[in-house]
């Protein structure tokens, strides 16, 4: 660590620097909390530190030299917040504005984050604070009609796939997407020449609002508004022939999930963030109402899921245990 260092050139004239010594301007920038991706960017790494010191004392962090990620550059410039006062310059026994600079080399750290030994693991982390949580879910549906649609349909399978991001207050948003195929039980009454599908397949896609209501440490229970744009093949298209009937419709609907955790929670990363992952065994049930142009194709299905959950949240700041 090599300051500009602060002194006294005469009563009158002196250089900036920090009121507190240079140790505990350096202490600022070396207790930060970098990721252990980022720490092994700044090992060995020497960083000049130059600062705008005002007539006042107040110093500003201006520029870093020496490494050029953008994540471990925005930590450098937040800690801006928290720096000590400085002793303006003087020349003539007047406080004048002025430039101060100092070059840091962070220490190749040993322990859990280091090369030597590998990434850390849970058990060396002291304290983990999370952010938000991102959901990818797919699993299987057992599904059945009621409505005007119950005298044409029978009871059906499918599948179900959700992306969702919930934030940390437990509410979140994203797509889902519903594929049924139920058994044609009688013939739409519509006018086609082209053969009614056997099994009738009906897609569900759009938007979903969710709340995740954890219940423990290992149990979730997430409900979900769901509303989106409704397809179904009532005859489809075979060569050339044009005769084919597709319905366009909207559909609102509910769902509510019970998560299971399986295994304990692992830590990964994504773009150089710490997450951690989970995994989920899930089961839910739905409700979609369905309002096709047709009336007699309208009604509500209704649904019970058994699918895989793989759950992804972002750490915020950590704390690991001393070594």
């Amino acid at each position: 660590m090599t300051p500009t260092l602060y002194g006294q050139v005469d009563s009158l004239n002196s250089v900036p620097g920090p009121k507190d010594g240079v140790t505990k301007l350096a202490l600022q920038f070396l207790k930060i909390n970098f990721t252990p991706a980022q720490r092994e960017l700044l090992e060995g790494v020497t960083l000049e530190f130059i600062f705008y010191v005002d007539s006042t004392g107040k110093a500003t962090l201006e520029d870093v030299n020496g490494i050029s990620d953008r994540t471990i550059l925005d930590s450098l410039y937040r800690t801006t917040e928290q720096l000590p006062a400085f002793y303006p310059m003087q020349v003539n026994g007047r406080k004048e504005a002025s430039i101060y600079s100092m070059t840091l080399e962070y220490p190749a750290y040993t322990g859990p984050t280091s090369r030597e030994y590998g990434p850390p693991q849970l058990e060396d982390f002291e304290e983990i604070v999370t952010g938000g949580r991102m959901d990818c879910l797919i699993g299987a549906v057992f599904n059945g009609p009621a409505g005007n649609m119950n005298e044409y349909l029978g009871l059906g399978g499918g599948m179900k796939v959700d992306a969702l991001f919930t934030g940390k207050r437990g509410y979140g948003g994203g797509i889902f997407m519903n594929a049924y195929f139920n058994d044609l039980e009688k013939d739409y009454p519509i006018n086609t020449t082209g053969t009614q599908n056997g099994s009738q397949p009906i897609l569900l896609i759009g938007l979903a609002l969710s709340k995740v209501i954890p219940i423990n440490e290992r149990r979730d229970l997430i409900a979900q508004l769901e509303a989106g744009l409704a397809l179904q093949n009532i005859s489809s298209r075979t060569n050339n022939d044009q005769d084919y009937t597709q319905l366009e419709g909207f559909s609102p609907g509910v769902s509510l999930h019970y998560a299971m955790k399986v295994g304990n929670d692992r830590l990964s990363s994504y773009y150089y963030q710490p997450a951690l992952v989970a995994h989920y065994v899930n089961f839910h049930f739905g409700i979609h109402p369905i309002f096709f142009d047709m009336e007699s194709a309208s009604g509500i299905l209704w649904e019970f899921g058994a699918s895989y959950r793989l759950s992804y949240k972002g750490i915020r700041s950590y704390k690991l245990k001393h070594q």
